[in-house]
């Protein structure tokens, strides 16, 4: 995805791709917040692409309702493609991140020791190469893994790796709240266009583009 495709959204595209591009030499976070149907994923997946075309690596969760009860599912989530790597963590953060994720049977997890132990696996990833860590819909991610992630963004400038989270307006999380530099994302202005014969699909491409918003064309 490029800027032009993304219609009205150039600017958000930009940021966000320059974020991933600091990946090789430093990492940085950035939260992008609006209402529903803003846009939010699409600059997600721009972002996605950039790294996609750079060669990072990318690790990824997803805030899901049901789940949001289920202490650190978003993080396993996140770690799947890394947990091979985890038998090579120091024993403390090993066992608390094998605890977290029954895989062992470990006395209850400490969180700071998990937290230590996800960064330690994301820095260990982004030494063979840069990392973009993507959290969409934020808003549902368990409690654990948002306080696991606001820790570890607030620790990437020094590390190859990059944090990009969505969240929607009026809900609240530690990563959310993680005093993260913010993209805001608002409404498009949606102007009223006359169409008709081959200008048609032009309109239809737009109104994809601009996502979940009212808009009728004039008849």
């Amino acid at each position: 995805m490029t800027a032009h495709e993304l219609y009205g959204r150039e600017s958000a595209i930009r940021i966000v791709e320059d974020l991933v591009g600091t990946g090789a030499t430093g990492g940085g976070a950035l939260m992008v917040r609006g209402q529903a149907g803003v846009g939010k994923s699409s600059i997600l997946a721009a972002a996605r692409a950039r790294a996609d075309a750079r060669g990072m690596g990318v690790l990824s969760t997803t805030g899901v309702y049901s789940e949001m009860d289920l202490p650190f599912a978003g993080l396993h989530q996140l770690l799947q493609p890394l947990l091979a790597d985890i038998p090579g963590l120091p024993a403390l953060q090993r066992d608390a991140l094998e605890g977290a994720f029954g895989m062992s049977d470990g006395v209850a997890p400490e969180l700071f020791l998990i937290a230590l132990a996800t960064l330690e696996l994301l820095a260990d990833a982004g030494s063979r190469t840069p990392v973009l860590v993507i959290a969409e819909d934020v808003q549902w991610l368990d409690p654990s893994t948002s306080e696991v992630l606001a820790f570890v963004a607030r620790r990437v400038s020094l590390e190859p790796i990059v944090l990009l989270a969505a969240i929607r307006d009026g809900w609240a999380s530690a990563l959310g709240t993680a005093d993260l530099r913010e993209l805001r994302l608002d409404p498009l202005a949606i102007y009223t266009m006359r169409v008709d014969g081959g200008d048609r699909r032009l309109v239809t491409r737009a109104r994809r583009s601009l996502g979940a918003l009212d808009w009728q064309p004039v008849r």
